[in-house]
């Protein structure tokens, strides 16, 4: 059996100092878990009665691959928290709409042409009351979507790992060392499984809300499962752009992208930045006002009363098929279930064109089917377009990360005096002038937004412009919750000066490889805080 836990953890910051966030994913050392990616969504509510803690809400969505008896995940979190189901829609919606795209624009005597590339892109006993058992206090246990989950206290690690064990959680033993401060600081553990009847094709995201000061991914016991270079992405809606407090914060270099070859290394870039930088920091991928999302429900929502009169269960489902609804794993689990395809008919193929089938009406209940379709899709959905809405940014960072790399838990802040957006699309400009008889390209120059201009001597040697792509961190900054960012290293003049030596036909690199050297040196470490 391979066993998986994931644990998440936001703080509060007027907690001791031990008791700093730490998560992270264990799995059974013959067959360990993998984790490939985390994305979570975080919602802040600013402190209203002057306690120093806002109201935080915690989407996770969550990445598996393995037996549906080994997943498990565990939680600690500062106060008590109230849990929910959460959905993929908006997940993928918002990733897609905040993924850093790369525009080439092609400009000759011919015209202007445009391309664009994007980046790659419990069974626990649902009896089981609220009381002490054996140093574990079991504070609430309820059914949550397709888990049954339960809010635990421990008095020391070792009971509580023993209690994980014992209720089928295949964890370490070594585990208590790492959940030792969250016990001492009186935190509580928020642990879920599938319920028995379920599998890993179930697993939704999972939502958490409660009393917290700032925000916290899981890294140091992560650590045990992340694969290399683990992408993370995190997204932080609140009254102002969100910025890391103590990891560093990196600016990646416009040169080193592949604009002529599909600019599709932007994460590599991006993974460079962060280890130039000491393998502590994020990038901005985007920053803004957010937007509304509230009319994706609209359609769906004006056809639910002739939903729940339609008799026949292939025309209910074309209505939701083509209402424009967003897809999620919840929905087309949803969907099967209500109105199962034929007997040897593949479930996409159904899905896509349910009219073109037959199905038995025998048993059918509209009322029902949609009553269900709208309290476990379109409520969940509701209520995630109701939290974006009530903020007035939202911030998407993202770094990638070596098991080795994660030794300090990054804590996020709202910093008010930075007011700088930060466009997901990045331009380019291709400037070409071709021979007016044969059209052929005689000459070709990249434009990049900070203002280098960058003529490749021969037209179709793409590849010398890799000669400029050191450093991959143009800046490395130190942001804080408030006032403007300290410069670390700022590279952009040297850039320039690069850039005018590889245009003269010199040797680009010499410029920088003295403030690279320093930057592997370590040089980046004297401002880390926490």
């Amino acid at each position: 059996m391979r066993s998986f836990v994931l644990a998440l953890s936001v703080v509060a910051l007027a907690a001791p100092a031990p008791a700093l966030a730490c998560g992270g994913m264990f799995c059974d050392v013959a067959a360990p878990v993998d984790q490939s990616a985390e994305r979570i969504f975080f919602f802040f509510e600013a402190d209203s009665d002057g306690d120093g803690l806002g109201v935080l809400t915690t989407e996770v969505q969550i990445s598996y691959e393995g037996d549906s008896d080994g997943f498990a995940w565990v939680v600690p979190v500062p106060t008590e928290p109230e849990l929910f189901l959460s959905n993929d829609a908006m997940f993928t919606g918002i990733a897609n709409n905040t993924t850093p795209v790369l525009s080439l624009q092609t400009q000759s005597s011919g015209g202007v042409s445009f391309g664009c590339a994007t980046s790659s892109d419990m069974n626990l006993s649902a009896q089981m009351e609220a009381g002490d058992r054996g140093g574990v206090t079991v504070v609430s246990s309820e059914a949550v979507g397709p888990y049954d989950t339960v809010v635990l206290q421990a008095a020391n690690a070792e009971v509580l790992v023993t209690w994980l064990q014992d209720e089928g959680f295949d964890v370490p033993d070594d585990m208590e060392t790492a959940l030792a401060p969250y016990v001492t600081a009186g935190q509580y553990f928020v642990a879920l499984k599938l319920q028995s009847d379920k599998d890993s094709g179930d697993i939704a995201p999972i939502g958490m809300t409660y009393d917290a000061a700032a925000a916290s991914i899981p890294i140091q016991l992560t650590a045990v499962a992340a694969v290399d270079d683990m992408p993370i992405e995190v997204f932080l809606y609140g009254p102002s752009r969100a910025v890391p407090d103590n990891y560093l914060h990196v600016t990646p270099n416009a040169a080193a992208f592949n604009w002529y070859t599909g600019a599709d290394n932007y994460r590599e870039v991006v993974g460079d930045a962060v280890d130039e930088a000491g393998g502590l920091a994020f990038a901005t991928d985007y920053a803004g006002p957010s937007a509304d999302w509230t009319w994706i429900l609209d359609q769906p929502s004006l056809i639910l009363d002739d939903m729940r009169v339609e008799p026949e269960p292939t025309t209910w489902l074309e209505a939701i098929v083509y209402s424009g609804m967003p897809g999620s794993t919840q929905l087309t689990n949803l969907l099967l279930e209500l109105v199962p395809p034929p007997d040897g008919v593949d479930a996409v193929d159904f899905l896509s064109c349910p009219g073109c089938f037959t199905v038995s009406s025998e048993g059918w209940d509209p009322q029902v089917a949609t009553d269900r379709l709208e309290v476990e899709v379109l409520d969940v959905m509701a209520a995630q377009l109701d939290r974006m809405e009530a903020a007035s940014w939202v911030t998407r960072l993202f770094t990638t990360m070596d098991a080795a790399e994660m030794t300090a838990d990054p804590i996020f802040v709202f910093n008010t005096d930075v007011t700088q957006e930060v466009a997901s699309t990045r331009v380019g400009i291709s400037e070409e002038s071709q021979n007016a008889f044969s059209g052929e390209v005689t000459r070709r120059t990249l434009v990049l937004e900070d203002g280098r201009r960058i003529a490749l001597r021969d037209v179709d040697d793409f590849d010398a412009l890799t000669t400029l792509a050191t450093p991959a961190a143009l800046v490395i900054e130190d942001y804080s919750s408030e006032g403007e960012p300290e410069a670390v290293a700022d590279f952009s003049e040297a850039a320039a000066a690069d850039t005018e030596a590889f245009n003269s036909g010199c040797s680009a690199g010499a410029v920088l490889a003295v403030p690279a050297l320093l930057l592997t040196a370590g040089v980046l470490r004297r401002r880390r805080r926490g």
